[in-house]
């Protein structure tokens, strides 16, 4: 039984003096026998109501007044599924703009640190932060970059990271250290030690921005800790 769609009817219009009459004898006598309001549009009297089915194409789209309508949400000549790819592209590309524009916390573990920026130390002022923890604990890399390993006597195992953004991290007293190569922001770089001029395990961390400008770590570490968690 075909029941017209209110959305899709553009105009009805009364024929007949006696429409209004003729509905409430209807609806009256349609209740009463078990019928629905809707059997009355199935009659081709007509002495009720014309419908015209013209469907409205300012939101809709059709090939015919009878055949379903279809949305298309601004993706015209594209498929079902080819909007759902175009979707997922555009929410991946979101996704790994804003991981690129994180920074992560360097120490994968408990660590203790102080505001030791510049403080005095025997080889001159102390240009770093310097975190505490557990020998072998992971240290991964703070953005992404290229991963320079730099060996001393004073700073013992360590390297540079080179960031895609501009900015430079040089960690210093490590007991391991990958190959040189690029990593990813999180990505394992080597392993907290307390080798070079070191008494204890920490990692030994300084910053440069994309100006060249020595930061202090101590500012941005907990930045880091909750982009990077």
């Amino acid at each position: 039984m075909y029941i017209p769609s209110i959305a899709c009817v553009k105009r009805a219009r009364v024929l007949s003096a006696t429409t209004s009459a003729a509905f409430a004898v209807m609806f009256t006598t349609l209740f009463m026998i078990g019928g629905t309001p809707g059997d009355a549009f199935a009659t081709e009297s007509p002495l009720l109501v014309t419908v015209d089915h013209t469907v409205a194409t300012d939101h809709l789209s059709t090939d015919t007044p009878t055949q379903t309508p279809t949305r298309t949400f601004g993706y015209a000549g594209l498929s079902g599924i080819e909007r759902i790819e175009q979707i997922i592209v555009a929410q991946e590309a979101q996704a790994e703009e804003e991981r690129r524009a994180r920074f992560y916390f360097p120490v994968l573990g408990e660590v203790n640190y102080t505001n030791d920026f510049y403080s005095a130390r025997s080889n001159g002022a102390h240009r770093a932060t310097d975190l505490l923890g557990a020998h072998g604990l992971p240290l991964v890399a703070i953005f992404d970059g290229e991963w320079v390993p730099n060996n001393s006597g004073m700073g013992g195992i360590g390297g540079y990271l080179i960031g895609d953004n501009g900015w430079k991290a040089f960690y210093a007293h490590m007991a391991t250290s990958i190959p040189a190569g690029r990593v990813l922001g999180g990505q394992p770089v080597g392993t907290l030690g307390s080798t070079g001029n070191a008494s204890t395990p920490h990692l030994h961390l300084e910053l440069w921005d994309a100006d060249g400008t020595l930061l202090n770590p101590y500012d941005l570490l907990p930045i880091m800790y909750r982009e990077g968690h």
